[in-house]
């Protein structure tokens, strides 16, 4: 969980907004489907809010 949350926290504030909580939520399911998660957050994956 902590590294789904390290991945999610794109601002790094310690907290998630409504988009990091989607993209947390998002990485859960991927974990539960088997997969193993990314090193660093592609940047397909990275919210339209969050794109600098």
């Amino acid at each position: 969980l902590g590294k789904i949350w390290k991945l999610s926290d794109i601002d790094k504030d310690g907290f998630l907004d409504e988009d990091e909580f989607a993209l947390a939520m998002h990485l859960i399911q991927v974990k539960i489907d088997g997969h193993d998660l990314p090193a660093e957050l592609p940047p397909h994956l990275v919210p339209p809010s969050k794109r600098n």
